[in-house]
């Protein structure tokens, strides 16, 4: 069954909900994909470094980084595990190398990597499983 619901994540800035000043900011976090879009990644980011983003939510089985755009796309196995990691993301401020970079759902349903794509980064079937350990990349 497909949702049609389209999610918001709501983010207050200020150290606690009930601050004076606190700002209420809702971000349109899309339709519920197992594709995720990762935004404002630094250039230096590897393919290792976006799949740790996702692993804590459960099995990535695919991985395309843009660097030229500054962007990730990354496939979960299953959808509510994507939607974890965008609710999780909505709440907090991801970050990778020091920047903000924005988690949201793709309009992709699954990724197709086309290899000769000189933007696509070849994945290792060990980093999409986890089998790597952080000093290894």
């Amino acid at each position: 069954m497909e949702s049609e619901v389209s999610y918001k994540a709501t983010i207050y800035s200020g150290a606690r909900f009930g601050r004076r000043g606190a700002v209420k900011l809702e971000q349109n976090v899309g339709k519920p994909s197992r594709v995720i879009h990762i935004r404002n990644i630094p250039n230096e980011t590897t393919e290792a470094e976006i799949i740790q983003l996702g692993l804590p939510f459960g099995r990535v089985t695919n991985v395309l980084v843009l660097k030229g755009k500054n962007q990730a796309f990354l496939e979960m196995a299953e959808e509510i595990s994507a939607v974890a990691m965008v609710a999780y993301f909505g709440g907090c401020v991801a970050q990778l190398r020091g920047r903000a970079v924005y988690v949201q759902f793709s309009n992709h349903k699954e990724l197709k990597t086309d290899q000769t794509h000189s933007n696509a980064v070849r994945t290792n079937p060990e980093i999409l499983s986890g089998a790597y350990r952080r000093a290894d990349y």
